[in-house]
């Protein structure tokens, strides 16, 4: 084989690799869209959410006033 052979095949087998590589590379994935809900979908949504309950507000007893406690000596 001459050299200008050995050089052919050489281009050729680069070339090979070359297109190979190109054309079986991976494609990069198409961006997720957003997924859209069917009417149906939406209204099973809003029909499970519980309603925010209420909070709970602490009653706090008055302080006893000074004339009405005792002062502990049993009179």
């Amino acid at each position: 084989m001459t050299t200008l052979g050995k050089i052919l095949l050489a281009a050729i087998a680069v070339g090979l690799v070359i297109g190979a590589t190109v054309i079986y590379r991976p494609q990069p994935e198409p961006a997720v869209e957003s997924v859209k809900l069917t009417h149906t979908q939406v209204m099973e949504l809003q029909q499970t959410k519980a309603p925010t309950p209420k909070p709970v507000e602490h009653v706090v007893p008055p302080a006893p006033s000074d004339d009405d406690a005792e002062d502990g000596n049993g009179s």
